[in-house]
């Protein structure tokens, strides 16, 4: 995928999302590779007033679409891109993208990172000039990782396989597939807990894939048929720990909310400490 499409195409969705930090980055990013105020105001106001090709538009109300899931993506649209000259592999990395932007979005969101170093940067007296060079280094990066890759024959079973595999030829496949590995096998969280945070988010979307394969993890990790059910349609079961009390509530908060309240929930749980001991905030007073 085009790199400065992917990058409006994360302005689309953090916007969408109300991400302040994220939109910040990704504005941030497109003045660096050389998008000038002017264009990219007229986007953030309406694509409809954009001056974009087909091409473009098409890619970016296919993102808006993306990141509001209500009702999921179809295939129709997929169909859509297609005819609008976007080949497979880019439709599947335009999709990548997005869900990505939405995870972003979320999880800077829950924690309230601050924006302002981002929302900054371009304004500074040495942007100008470093531009340049910041854009061909960005540009070199993308293009030495843009190469195909197939995935391994160890690669490719595990927990959401089906989606890993989908992707298998992509190079965000085998990233992904560590991803998941890596999240499966962390001694943080219970399988069973992370297994039913998915179940939820995807009843939630309304996603019956992915809620099938939650399911199966949970029943996998000694959860019944019954309080899985009962999990999933009330966000409460008698059979849930004490960490999944806590959690399956807050898993269905982060797919549709209010920020203040996201944000409160998120504070009520300790999860910014929780960020800031895997150094992924910065220590704020």
């Amino acid at each position: 995928l085009d790199h400065d499409l992917a990058d409006l195409a994360g302005l689309v969705v953090s916007q969408d999302n109300s991400c302040r930090y994220c939109y910040a980055i990704q504005r941030a990013l497109l003045r660096t590779v050389g998008f000038d105020e002017e264009r990219i105001l007229k986007l953030e106001q309406t694509l409809l007033m954009a001056e974009l090709e087909p091409r473009e538009r098409s890619a970016l109300e296919f993102a808006r679409r993306f990141s509001r899931s209500s009702p999921l993506v179809a295939h129709r649209e997929l169909e859509t891109l297609r005819k609008a000259g976007f080949e497979e592999l880019e439709v599947q990395e335009l999709a990548v993208v997005c869900a990505l932007l939405v995870l972003f979005n979320r999880a800077a969101t829950m924690v309230a990172i601050p924006p302002y170093g981002w929302e900054k940067a371009p304004d500074r007296w040495y942007a100008p000039l470093l531009r340049p060079l910041s854009s061909a280094y960005i540009r070199h990066r993308v293009r030495r990782r843009a190469r195909p890759a197939r995935l391994a024959e160890d690669q490719k079973s595990g927990p959401f396989a089906y989606l890993t595999n989908a992707l298998d030829g992509h190079p965000v496949a085998g990233e992904l597939r560590q991803i998941l590995d890596e999240m499966w096998s962390s001694p943080h969280l219970s399988r069973r807990a992370k297994a039913l945070c998915f179940a939820v988010v995807a009843r939630a979307l309304a996603c019956p894939r992915a809620e099938q394969e939650a399911a199966g993890l949970a029943l996998a990790e000694g959860l019944s048929e019954a309080d899985l059910e009962q999990a999933l349609a009330h966000l409460s079961s008698p059979q849930l720990d004490e960490v999944e009390r806590v959690l399956v509530p807050f898993s269905r908060q982060t797919v549709w909310y209010q920020v203040p309240d996201l944000q409160r929930r998120a504070r009520e749980l300790g999860i910014r400490t929780i960020y800031q001991e895997l150094h992924l905030v910065p220590q704020l007073s």
